[in-house]
């Protein structure tokens, strides 16, 4: 059959597949899967745990695309399966964990610093300070119950549509964004004292990376975000998008440059494993 054609879009790979093609679904799951994790590590907030869900989604996915009509987009209709899946899923080791809502909308307090932020801080520092921007944004998603973390990062995040995410969650337009308003609102509750969102206040995250270190609970060797290997689109240097971030001025703006993230090495290859067992089923 030769190559699949990289030029083809995704509706036109989903077809393929669908009929058939096996380097079609190859290529459709290439270009599915770091998309799939990113929202599974979201909502989730451990790699491990996204790992996990997000290899169980692509297999549904993949099981489920014969009866994929094209009613909706298959963006939209991969979205309802990759939904459905994380609001019933197992709790992920960082929900069990928790974040106090007290903690969260009172951050400039509980996370009290002296030391600014400063572009003269070493490298290593400069990571640890992006692991903590990045550890307290999940925190933040997570102190919200799924189905309202789900809106807000289709909504904010995926910027989905109030259309499609009527058909991700089967519920009316006016209801995905009366669920996305006050997950909005929320957060914004949670983000009030955020110096993300206050351009005159400054930055406390390389005092709390500093304490953090000293205190035991942030590592060099244990982090969980910054350090993650990056998607391909995700061009940005972890001291430029540090600089972008002191930056920002809405809540939207600092939710949507969290950093977009390829599935880890481990994950593909699984995939690409049950892709193969199940070649022959879909020829």
């Amino acid at each position: 059959m030769g190559r699949p054609d990289v030029n083809a879009s995704i509706e036109d790979l989903a077809q393929a597949a669908k009929q058939g093609d096996r380097l079609a679904l190859g290529e459709l799951v290439g270009r599915i899967q770091d998309r799939i994790y990113g929202l599974a590590l979201k909502m989730l907030g451990h790699p491990q745990d996204a790992e996990d869900e997000a290899q169980e989604i692509l297999i549904k996915i993949i099981t489920a695309l014969s009866g994929f009509r094209g009613e909706s987009s298959f963006q939209t209709w991969m979205y309802r399966i990759a939904s459905n899946h994380l609001l019933t899923s197992r709790a992920s080791r960082a929900e069990k964990i928790g974040f106090p809502l007290e903690q969260a909308e009172n951050q400039g307090r509980v996370l009290e610093s002296d030391a600014p932020w400063a572009p003269s801080v070493d490298p290593e520092t400069r990571l640890l300070v992006e692991e903590v921007r990045l550890r307290c944004l999940q925190a933040m998603l997570l102190c919200l119950n799924r189905k309202d973390r789900l809106a807000f990062v289709l909504g904010e995040v995926f910027e989905v549509t109030g259309r499609e995410g009527a058909e991700i969650f089967d519920v009316t337009p006016a209801a995905f964004r009366k669920r996305l308003s006050r997950a909005r609102d929320r957060v914004a509750g949670f983000m009030k004292n955020c110096e993300l969102v206050r351009p005159s206040a400054p930055c406390r995250c390389a005092g709390v990376a500093l304490d953090g270190m000293a205190a035991g609970w942030l590592k060099p060797g244990g982090l969980l975000f910054a350090d993650k290997r990056r998607a391909a689109s995700e061009t940005r240097s972890m001291e430029s998008l540090l600089d972008q971030w002191d930056q920002m001025k809405t809540m939207a703006e600092v939710f949507r440059s969290y950093p977009e993230y390829s599935a880890p090495d481990s994950f593909v290859s699984l995939v690409k494993d049950y892709m193969k067992r199940v070649e022959s089923g879909i020829k």
